[in-house]
């Protein structure tokens, strides 16, 4: 038995389309980290992620791979994600950009799908419209 068969009831070729998404995360916090997470350990193999934070001590009860040795070191959230996503796919391609979204718009652009696990009003509705203006969910 393969590691992705108890996933053909997504059909026949749900794992090529999987392996083939490239899929953008904004956001790797408590929401984010575990999106982050679950699309790795359903064999997702191409990442464009963002987050221009460091962890801290008050991120530690929902980032997940996060460690008290990260925030004593610092390290950036899309570091942390990208741990998080060599543990389960070593092979993955991964965009990382500790930058806002909008610095970064051209990677974006090539995604097939975004999400957005910002906490801002505001980034959400450009987050919105620049989705709709380039047709990606």
């Amino acid at each position: 038995m393969g590691r992705f068969d108890r996933q053909s009831f997504l059909g026949k070729d749900s794992q090529k389309k999987i392996e083939s998404a490239r899929i953008a995360i904004l956001g790797l916090g408590g929401g984010g980290s575990h999106i982050v997470q679950q699309l790795a350990h359903i064999g997702c193999r191409h990442f464009v992620i963002f987050d221009p934070d460091r962890v801290e001590d008050t991120n530690l009860n929902r980032l997940v791979g996060a460690s008290v040795d990260d925030v004593k070191r610092s390290r950036l959230k899309v570091e942390i994600a990208e741990r998080v996503i060599r543990n389960l796919c070593p092979d993955a391609e991964i965009q990382a950009f500790p930058k806002k979204w909008q610095e970064h718009l051209d990677a974006l652009k090539k995604c097939d799908l975004i999400f957005g696990c910002i906490d801002s009003f505001m980034q959400r509705r450009d987050l919105e419209a620049f989705s709709r203006r380039f047709l990606i969910p």
